[in-house]
């Protein structure tokens, strides 16, 4: 399976099992959502099952919500994952530690790209969508851009559809 292969069976994946109608669940492990792209928040067992690397796979990631980023099955992995790796043991998925600060920094650099996609004028009037997409800014420490995405809401009254 090339990578964009793997990566296009991850967004059908999320087509088939982000439930439209609940929160997205940006605050649950891979594993525990069952999500096909679990194995890849350790990057050396990934390049060992996948064949693939984290560059690849992030070009993948970016090529697959650069033509539409209000597409949330095409940014939920990228987000996701970016966030697992972020947030998750660093003695568990970065074995090699000296690795781990550089390796840390590149996830971040990406995830910062990622969310750049989405601008303020394509924001969706969906508070599930806004409350993922300020949170995955709050793992960045993206103060302001989470606090435009709340004033927007706050302004089109998303939040009262909460």
């Amino acid at each position: 399976m090339t990578t964009q292969q793997l990566v296009q069976s991850w967004i059908e994946w999320c087509r088939d099992n982000l439930d439209p109608n609940a929160d997205l669940p940006i605050h649950k492990t891979a594993h525990e959502l069952g999500a096909p792209w679990a194995k890849c928040v350790n990057p050396l067992h990934m390049v060992e099952s996948e064949g693939t690397t984290h560059r690849e796979l992030f070009e993948c990631l970016t090529q697959a919500q650069a033509a539409n980023p209000t597409d949330i099955p095409a940014r939920f992995p990228a987000i996701h994952l970016c966030r697992s790796l972020l947030t998750c043991d660093p003695s568990e998925a970065w074995p090699l530690s000296d690795l781990a600060p550089q390796a840390l920094d590149r996830v971040r650099s990406r995830l910062d790209f990622i969310l750049g996609f989405l601008k303020p004028d394509e924001y969706p009037a969906d508070w599930r969508v806004i409350k993922f997409e300020i949170l995955a800014s709050l793992v960045l420490k993206k103060w302001e851009r989470a606090r435009r995405l709340y004033d927007f809401a706050e302004h089109e009254a998303v939040l009262g559809s909460r």
